[in-house]
């Protein structure tokens, strides 16, 4: 408003300064959180992800869709992520780093530690023939 002030023309007056109703504020700012709401649930609810013998493969997103092709060699990394209700409600995110150096994220993965035991498992035949479990047990 100052800075509206300071154009006054001479003699002129201001007669009333309006100001912002706080219920603007609240409105504005629930949609946006509507908004990202809603882009988090678009993005959850087109997530794929699979696991076959050969590959893991996936689709994220709806409008910046990434697919997802990962043979089980290239594989280098499988990290999981939990947030505070995802540990209550067993789920989270899954991280995978390939040896290339490529980072890909599956948000919202139910069981992700599951999971990650199932990715590790298929790398561990693909890579070495057969699981270190299964090595290590006629070891012993």
């Amino acid at each position: 408003m100052a800075d509206l002030e300071t154009r006054l023309l001479p003699g002129e007056e201001v007669l009333f300064k309006a100001r912002i109703s706080w219920m603007a504020f609240i409105i504005a700012i629930g949609l946006l959180v509507g908004l990202m709401v809603t882009g988090q649930m678009t993005g959850l609810m087109t997530t794929k992800l699979i696991l076959t013998n050969k590959r893991l493969m996936g689709k994220v997103g709806l409008f910046w869709r990434r697919n997802i092709s990962v043979v089980h060699a290239d594989i280098e990394v499988v990290r999981v992520k939990f947030g505070l209700l995802g540990k209550i409600f067993d789920y989270g995110t899954i991280m995978i780093l390939t040896k290339k150096g490529e980072k890909i994220a599956f948000k919202g993965i139910s069981e992700p530690l599951y999971i990650k035991m199932q990715i590790e498992e298929a790398v561990e035949i693909s890579v070495l023939g057969h699981t270190l479990e299964q090595y290590t047990s006629h070891k012993f």
